[in-house]
């Protein structure tokens, strides 16, 4: 399986920046809320970086045996 190690980075200072900023400043009131600052965040870092990742929230993925998905991030 091929080396994620700049997505695990981005993951984990996405979340530090998210439970360090906007969670003690009392702005997550909601999974919602906590999901948009963390997705933020991880956007800010996929933009300086030298791969070119894309954000999907709550995408509806139609899987081989046609259930419908709908997870909350897809990168």
């Amino acid at each position: 399986m091929a080396s994620r190690r700049l997505l695990t980075e981005q993951l984990r200072e996405a979340w530090r920046l998210t439970m360090t900023i906007e969670y003690p400043a009392q702005l997550i009131n909601s999974e919602r809320g906590l999901q948009h600052f963390f997705c933020q965040h991880l956007q800010k870092l996929f933009d300086g970086a030298p791969v070119h990742r894309r954000l999907f929230i709550e995408p509806s993925i139609t899987a081989a045996n046609g259930k419908v998905r709908s997870p909350d991030l897809l990168i």
